[in-house]
């Protein structure tokens, strides 16, 4: 174990250094990158942690763990790029880890699986676009990764059921409860497949640890989702499970995929290293003749399925929660399948080289490009001159710089107070009448988009022009069509 454990240390001490270069190059640009620094400021200008507001109005869609951890190191004055990727970067090193502590279970013989595993993982250009950013998907990749690594683990010595309890109850804080949706599709499949092996499964759960990280689990995935219900009644539950998972994986709604196939869901713009790690990981168990292994390929093939049916908005991001266990799948198969130790070197390379390497460039993850930056100038415009009296309001859309996000303009215009995202005419003209919001109004529009309040809005004034989108003012409304 001494010298693959080495090479393991040397990989993650270098990928660390090289990726941390990059937590202060160009800014955040991805829209709920925005979303996750209005709502982790939120904390530190309001003196409730106990709720998440987005835009200035509680929110329910996440949890708070990422944010929390942010507005901390908002709090110590760091870098706003270190504050808002730092949680993300971390995360990311951790599960690098992670993959090869689950690619060792599924080959003990040979613990130069590990390293091999870690190099494999930071091959995906997904991933490092995730942990350099302010995404919340690599803190839940590790929950989840360390939930699937320690259930396999429970048969060993029924204390690591603890880990998995943490691990779930961590998911559970940072995005969404999807480790213990892995657990129990792992525990499931287990008890399929426990015939083909004659496995053992009492001792794993027929024991005190088993029951009390159970009660552990389940205490800490409903300590948030109570607290908003307690606090603000059914519709937080409905916002954060039936909208936000419910709604987006459902057959039966109307359809909204984005523009994305199934295939590319599950690809994400990585088709050969994705291919040979979904062979690997239904190939694996015969190769090692343990169909318990067979088990961890559940969750992929139910989501394969899910997401080929599913009627809402799935991002290509939430395939990365399969890619740890494709990649030490992938990984413990060329180590086996392979007799002779040039063989497996060279498959490790050819797949190093297909994926271009586990060092990407500035340029590959684009961190020097964000549309977002083109509008931070607008935004400290507006918010330098709303006044108290007056209530911000925003169009929306596109311009030829991109768009402005909510997230954004919360942050740099809002000075704290709620604004109103005029969708149309007929929308402003209903919020004025019913005093949903009161003039004098200031607001950021494209040209076109102003023309529409001709006749609506009085008193218009326009203050400045940026990014194509227009500053403006207008003291009062006319009630008239």
């Amino acid at each position: 174990m001494g010298f693959p454990l080495i090479a393991a240390g040397v990989i993650l001490v270098v990928l660390a250094v090289y990726y941390g270069s990059f937590l202060l190059v160009g800014t955040i640009g991805h829209g709920d990158e925005y979303l996750t620094l209005d709502r982790s400021h939120s904390f530190l200008i309001r003196d409730d942690p106990w709720v998440v507001f987005s835009e200035n109005q509680p929110t329910f869609k996440k949890p708070p763990l990422q944010y929390w951890i942010t507005a901390g190191l908002m709090e110590q004055g760091l870098d706003l790029r270190i504050a808002l990727r730092l949680p993300s970067y971390v995360f990311a090193l951790l599960t690098l880890a992670a993959v090869g502590w689950l690619a060792f279970l599924f080959l003990p013989s040979n613990p130069w699986v590990i390293p091999t595993s870690m190099l494999l993982m930071a091959g995906s250009k997904r991933f490092w676009d995730n942990a350099i950013s302010a995404l919340l998907d690599s803190g839940a990749i590790f929950f989840a990764t360390v939930a699937v690594a320690a259930t396999l683990s429970v048969q060993r010595s029924p204390r690591w059921w603890y880990v998995v309890a943490l691990a779930c109850g961590g998911g559970a804080l940072q995005k969404a409860p999807i480790p213990i949706v892995f657990v129990a599709l792992i525990v499931a499949g287990l008890f399929l497949v426990r015939g083909l092996r004659d496995l053992e499964l009492r001792r794993a759960f027929a024991n005190r640890h088993f029951v009390i990280s159970v009660v552990i689990a389940f205490l800490l995935m409903a300590f948030w989702p109570v607290l908003q219900w307690l606090r603000f009644g059914a519709a937080s539950f409905g916002e954060a499970y039936v909208s936000q998972m419910a709604g987006r994986f459902s057959p039966f709604g109307k359809a909204d995929d984005g523009g994305f196939s199934a295939f590319s869901l599950l690809m994400d713009g990585e088709i050969p290293l994705r291919l040979a790690g979904m062979i690997a990981l239904y190939w694996l168990p015969f190769r090692l003749q343990r169909p318990e292994l067979l088990a961890l390929a559940l969750p992929f093939t139910l989501y394969a399925l899910i997401v080929t049916f599913a009627t809402g908005f799935v991002s290509p991001r939430y395939s990365l929660f399969f890619l740890p266990g494709m990649m030490a799948a992938l990984t413990a198969l060329i180590l086996t399948a392979l007799p002779e130790s040039r063989g497996r070197l060279a498959a490790v390379v050819i797949m190093s080289v297909v994926t271009l390497g586990p060092f990407k460039t500035v340029a590959q993850l684009r961190l020097d490009e964000s549309e977002g930056a083109a509008f931070i100038p607008l935004a400290e415009e507006v918010g330098g001159a709303l006044k108290p009296e007056e209530t911000l309001v925003f169009c929306g859309g596109r311009t030829d710089a991109g768009r402005l996000n909510p997230g954004m303009l919360s942050y740099y215009a809002s000075e704290g107070r709620p604004f109103f995202q005029m969708r149309s005419a007929k929308t402003l003209r209903e919020a004025l009448a019913t005093g949903a919001i009161k003039p004098p109004l200031r607001g950021i529009c494209t040209e076109g988009q102003l023309a529409r309040f001709d006749g609506l809005l009085t008193g218009v004034t326009r203050t400045g022009e940026d990014a194509g989108y227009l500053h403006w003012t207008a003291d009062g409304w006319s009630a008239a069509p």
